[in-house]
């Protein structure tokens, strides 16, 4: 059912009076709001094909917020004059007016500001649909721009090509009250999109007495704002959701849930100063989630009516009728008038009881473990995302920004400090995201809101999880974290305190003149509770904490600064450096993050002259792009590792040097390479080639842990040895003489055993007989040692390939030659089934062993 607002006491007691003693000026404000009434009309009837799913907005939802005043207002004191009414009238017209599309002549405009162009590349991001994300970007665009359009619109010149004339008309067509009013009218519809605390600051607070009418007809446009908003809000009923219109929109499940509890709700009433909603049919089981959002509303409401109560009393102006929603507190209660049936709503949904012991636990060494060094690892990828950033907002070079890591263990107040030169934080993300525990401010709504464009330019956070800044409180309770946006003056600078870890509320302040920072970026101190521990940390580590620090940060692509116990600052790592330094010093600054200090085979150590000579095999690893996604060597046995964002992550075995990757855990413990198997292949393949020049090497790979990748990523094995025969190694051509010089119908494959590592120089092996290794070799791991066998994103134990294992290759070679299937030809020995066979004598005593596999030749038909 629309609402005549002509039937409203608003109307009635302000533009609607017939016999004032200012009836001239009643009579000149009404036409001029009944005009601007009839041409808004048409732009609101738009608004559904945009927005097929929300509640009724056109004008029935306007002209209804005249009676929705009428019930706030109920035994309230506060009196509304024309002049008021006029203005508080048309501001209900304007105030959802920007969700037109009949205001955009089309989309093209909208799509050129940096708010579509974030949206669209959030939505393509999740999406991965062009049409789609398009349509997604553009509804929440004017969303989210329609209050600030209906700033603009009272004012807006609307223009048109008429036969063959340029016309122009304006939605207040009146031009002295448009130019009286329209500004105030914009700021007031504009109000009720800002939160409740920006009101006051963006909506004049005092009286104004407008030019050429009363004196006594002030305009008050707080108080109207605050009236739009509440009426506004409380509009939740079911003429919103017309019965016809369920069978011709198209909505979603989040739409039926809205639609649903709208058509429930009869127009509330004020008693006793509280808002009364009552349904006209109960919530069945199955609408349960549809009461749960009502209730939800309806605290909304309440929320807002409690602000509102709140900015009216210390501002002396007179209360609304109602100032709280009836049984809002009480789920069970809320029911004996917003009805269900056949069930009883508890308000059992999750809670964190204790949300300091919560952040204490998975924001420290629950998650983390006892690793010091992840602290500092969390606050330099936070600087360097904040950088990154930056970068983008002021269209910096790629290698643009600094981090200072200070460390100071001998002082009286040992501390940590990470300093960057990124985009700052305002008040609003430091109060807000940076706190909120578990909420990244990366890629956020407030994100697009606070850094626009920035969505849009291909910027790419480390951090994910939210969770991060809170591991600085395994190192101390003692926190400051100062900092200023970028754009901001040095006098702006906000310092936030912790001086009791997460237990207690942080002190947020101005900074003194001496804490500003001067060009904008953060810094993050913590004072160590126990600068012990650190101190034995890098001490275990047995290199120079310059070294090891740079380890940890091998592939950053910003500057990074170290100062340790009051030395002088020292340049560790220069902005993407990895890429182009001395292959001899890149192994050098990786190997210094290893644990490993010997040979997987053997109590060799590895040393400078052991990383020098494998530093020439070092090769960049590049996309089919060319984009740069790792850089190192295969090596049987010094271990490199993943960097997530620059930061050293999982482990890698059998390649020396590091890959860049992406990590969906919040520890960080594993990831995933960015390049892909078949770029990676091409890699190989290169250094086969260069393996195969000097096979040297070979002597500290004694079991073909190398070959076992080459083959398992399908590359060409070429002269790289693959197995033994008769003691000595051979490779895959090799292989193919001895097949064809021996001529045996069955081979037999197997791999060494106590009896052969004991009777080395005494067994003499059959001549069919080849001696290889039967796993599959994994380049990528875990640090709990967990294979992640291929580079697979979502399946950590892909399906078991045969084909990977490096012993197949003697099959292969005999299927070659032969020129048989070799599937037909491959028996393979099984635990349950084992196959035993001779391999060689002793002394003239044949030795029988479990083998991996028999390769047997068809036998060929006899001809006709």
């Amino acid at each position: 059912m629309d609402y005549d607002y002509k039937t409203s006491k608003l109307w009635n007691e302000t533009l609607g009076l017939t016999n004032d003693a200012n009836q001239d000026k009643i009579n000149i404000l009404q036409a001029s709001f009944i005009q601007t009434r009839e041409r808004i009309a048409e732009f609101l009837g738009k608004i559904p094909s945009l927005f097929p799913g929300y509640t009724v907005h056109n004008i029935s939802h306007s002209d209804a917020l005249w009676q929705m005043t009428d019930i706030i207002l109920t035994d309230s004191e506060i009196k509304i004059n024309p002049v008021e009414a006029y203005v508080l009238g048309c501001s209900f017209l304007f105030h959802d007016l920007g969700m037109s599309p009949a205001i955009y002549n089309d989309y093209s405009s909208l799509r050129e500001t940096d708010l579509w162009k974030d949206t669209y590349a959030y939505f393509i991001r999740e999406t991965h649909a062009q049409d789609e994300a398009q349509r997604k970007a553009d509804e929440e665009t004017i969303r989210k721009q329609h209050t600030l359009n209906a700033k603009e619109l009272p004012l807006f010149r609307f223009e048109a090509e008429k036969g063959f004339k340029k016309e122009y008309a304006y939605l207040i067509e009146n031009p002295d009250l448009r130019e009286s009013f329209g500004s105030t009218i914009g700021e007031i519809a504009a109000s009720h999109g800002l939160a409740m605390d920006e009101i006051e600051k963006e909506t004049l607070n005092e009286e104004i007495s407008p030019s050429g009418f009363p004196s006594q007809w002030k305009l008050s446009p707080l108080k109207l704002a605050c009236i739009l908003r509440i009426a506004d809000a409380i509009h939740i009923t079911a003429d919103r959701t017309p019965y016809i219109l369920w069978f011709t929109q198209k909505l979603n499940n989040q739409s039926r849930l809205h639609w649903n509890f709208h058509s429930k709700l009869h127009n509330p009433s004020v008693q006793k100063g509280q808002l009364v909603y009552i349904s006209n049919s109960a919530f069945s089981k199955s609408e349960r989630d549809s009461w749960w959002l009502c209730h939800d509303t309806l605290k909304m409401i309440n929320q807002e009516l409690r602000d509102v109560d709140l900015l009216f009393s210390r501002l002396n102006i007179e209360p609304l009728g109602a100032y709280c929603v009836k049984d809002i507190d009480s789920p069970k209660a809320l029911s004996t008038h917003i009805k269900v049936d056949g069930w009883t709503p508890v308000d059992i949904q999750m809670k964190v009881t204790n949300v300091s012991s919560l952040v204490q636990s998975l924001g420290g060494v629950a998650l983390y473990g006892d690793n010091q060094l992840v602290p500092l690892r969390e606050m330099v990828q936070n600087a360097s995302d904040a950088i990154r950033a930056r970068r983008k907002m002021d269209n910096e070079d790629e290698s643009w920004g600094d981090i200072n890591i200070t460390i100071d263990t001998s002082s009286e107040e040992p501390f940590i400090e990470v300093e960057d030169t990124g985009i700052g934080m305002s008040e609003k993300v430091l109060a807000g995201p940076f706190l909120d525990f578990g909420t990244s401010f990366w890629h956020s709504s407030l994100m697009r809101d606070e850094l626009p464009g920035l969505e849009n330019s291909g910027f790419q956070s480390t951090g994910h999880f939210g969770i991060g800044f809170y591991s600085v409180f395994m190192l101390g309770d003692k926190v400051t974290v100062t900092t200023r946006r970028y754009d901001e003056h040095r006098e702006d600078t906000r310092v936030l305190e912790f001086t009791a870890g997460s237990k207690s509320r942080p002190l947020l302040r101005r900074a003194e003149q001496n804490e500003y920072i001067k060009n904008g970026g953060t810094k993050i101190r913590v004072h160590l509770k126990d600068p012990s521990k650190l101190s034995d940390e890098l001490a275990e580590t047995k290199v120079p904490i310059d070294s090891y620090i740079a380890s940890l940060f091998s592939c950053m692509d910003c500057n990074i600064y170290l100062t340790t116990n009051m030395t002088s600052k020292k340049k560790i790592i220069s902005a993407n450096d990895w890429k182009t330094m001395d292959p001899f010093d890149f192994l050098k600054r990786i190997h210094a993050n290893n644990k490993r200090k010997y040979y997987h085979f053997g109590d060799k150590e590895i040393n400078d002259a052991y990383l020098k000579e494998i530093s020439s095999r070092v090769r960049l690893v590049k996309n089919q792009k060319g984009d740069i996604l790792g850089r190192g060597c295969l090596d049987a046995n010094v271990d490199g590792f993943l960097t997530v964002g620059g930061i050293a992550a999982g482990n890698t075995r059998r390649y020396m040097g590091v890959l860049t990757a992406t990590c969906h855990e919040a520890n960080r413990y594993r990831a995933y390479p960015c390049i892909s198997e078949s770029d990676f292949k091409k890699w190989i393949e290169e250094q086969v080639e260069i393996l195969s020049e000097d096979l040297s090497w070979e002597k500290d790979d004694p079991d073909f842990q190398i070959a076992s990748v080459v083959h398992a990523f399908c590359a060409n094995t070429k002269n790289l040895h693959v197995a033994y025969y008769k003691g000595k190694p051979v490779n895959y051509n090799d292989i193919k003489q001895i097949i064809n010089t021996t001529a045996y119908n069955k081979y037999v494959i197997f791999q060494k055993t106590m009896t052969d590592i004991l009777e080395e120089h005494n067994i003499v092996y059959s001549d069919n007989t080849f001696w290889s290794v039967s796993f599959i070799p994994y380049i990528l791991r875990s640090s709990n040692f967990r294979m992640l066998r291929t580079f697979n994103r979502h399946d950590y134990f892909p399906i078991y390939k045969e084909t990977m294992i490096l012993s197949t290759i003697i099959a292969k070679a005999c299927a070659e030659v032969w020129q048989e299937d070799v599937n037909l030809i491959t028996k393979e020995s099984t635990i349950d089934q084992p196959i035993k066979e001779v391999v060689g004598t002793i002394s003239g005593k044949e030795i029988i062993e479990a083998c991996d596999y028999v390769i047997t030749k068809s036998p060929k038909e006899a001809p006709n």
